[in-house]
């Protein structure tokens, strides 16, 4: 009988304790969602508009752009961040009463797309009494020339320039730069009139005419 009473307290005793335990257990805090980069990181070839947004509702993010971690003194963002040249950003979310965000992290690596520079001739386009073998140059390194000689505008398929073009009668050149990852150059264009060289004197007109004189 004892004994039973004995188990009995004993039993009652550990639910009273379970109980108190389970009143007092302290309560997890939801964590904020990690914040997103829109466009994500990584190579442009201009300016990005970069937005963050996170999907807890009334969480506040904080950011910066210099790769140091955000904490409460960082930039509060409020509207896009104009990434004009390599960037590493960073944001953080917080809301009164939840456990931060985890610290999100972008790379922005900003690469112009460069334009090839404009061909030049030489001789330059104009009137000559012979022909001419017309050289074509471009100052960027390893771009590729191409030209057209009936006054077409010269695609990646028109002729490669290797050698001076000989221009032996009124012609029309256009010249244009290649090269992967650039901007084609403008088109140059000369034109070259060739004409006849003007005829030689006639020997009569060389030689003074002879005076006459009737005795």
């Amino acid at each position: 009988m004892k004994a039973r009473f004995l188990l009995v307290v004993m039993l009652t005793a550990v639910v009273f304790l379970l109980f108190l335990s389970g009143c007092h257990k302290p309560t997890e805090l939801e964590q904020v969602s990690k914040p997103v980069f829109s466009p994500p990181g990584g190579t442009y070839d201009s300016a990005v508009e970069v937005v963050i947004s996170t999907a807890t509702t009334g969480a506040t993010i904080r950011y910066t752009t210099n790769g140091a971690d955000p904490n409460s003194s960082s930039p509060v963002y409020s509207s896009p961040i104009t990434v004009s040249q390599n960037a590493t950003l960073k944001a953080k979310a917080t809301k009164s009463g939840w456990t931060d965000s985890s610290i999100a992290t972008a790379e922005y690596t900003i690469s112009p797309i460069q334009t090839v520079a404009t061909p030049t001739f030489s001789p330059p386009g104009g009137s000559y009494t012979s022909a001419q073998s017309v050289l074509i140059s471009c100052s960027t390194s390893g771009a590729v020339i191409r030209y057209t000689t009936n006054g077409a505008e010269p695609t990646q398929s028109s002729p490669t320039y290797s050698n001076p073009i000989n221009v032996s009668s009124t012609t029309t050149i256009k010249a244009k730069g290649f090269k992967n990852g650039w901007t084609p150059s403008a088109t140059a264009s000369e034109t070259y009139t060739i004409s006849a060289p003007p005829p030689p004197p006639r020997s009569d007109d060389l030689c003074p005419r002879r005076h006459l004189h009737h005795g």
